[in-house]
């Protein structure tokens, strides 16, 4: 099950905040652009994952990116939980562990993001998955269809 934020208010506030990024499209961009390595704001997508994240995986992470797609204030990553180092992950002691041991856990992750104020803001993520699970997100969250995979195409989640 993908991870989302909880809070009446701030789903109140992130509703509203899509729904007048909605009535925007005067502002929408031409297609799905993907941020340079090192960028500001490929920094700030990946700051907000991290950030996200932090209390599941419980050590410091970086993300090695096979996908990162932006267009109209929304952004969708995969890519592979790495220690800061660039060597496997570490699991053990997280609650993937569980998974790990049972077989049921692929190393990779999602993320499907909203610029919101100006602040990049995880909607939902998944890390472990052993299926496409990103494609209930198509929709779900009034994103462009085009910075997804195309449909069907589960990348090599390594």
């Amino acid at each position: 099950m993908p991870r989302t934020s909880t809070g009446a208010l701030r789903r109140l506030c992130l509703a509203l905040a899509l729904l007048l990024a909605a009535a925007a499209p005067a502002m929408a961009q031409r297609g799905p652009t993907t941020p340079a390595p090192g960028s500001p704001e490929r920094r700030a997508i990946m700051d907000a994952i991290r950030a996200a994240t932090r209390e599941d995986l419980e050590k410091p992470v970086i993300f090695v990116v096979d996908h990162l797609k932006v267009q109209d204030n929304y952004a969708f990553m995969m890519g592979v939980p790495r220690k800061p180092d660039g060597t496997p992950f570490d699991y053990s002691g997280t609650l993937y562990q569980e998974q790990i041991e049972g077989g049921a856990f692929d190393d990779w992750i999602y993320a499907v993001l909203a610029k919101i104020n100006g602040r990049w803001q995880v909607l939902e993520w998944l890390i472990g998955a052993t299926d496409v699970a990103w494609l209930g997100a198509v929709g779900k969250y009034g994103a462009p269809e085009t910075i997804f995979p195309e449909h069907g195409d589960e990348h090599d989640h390594h």
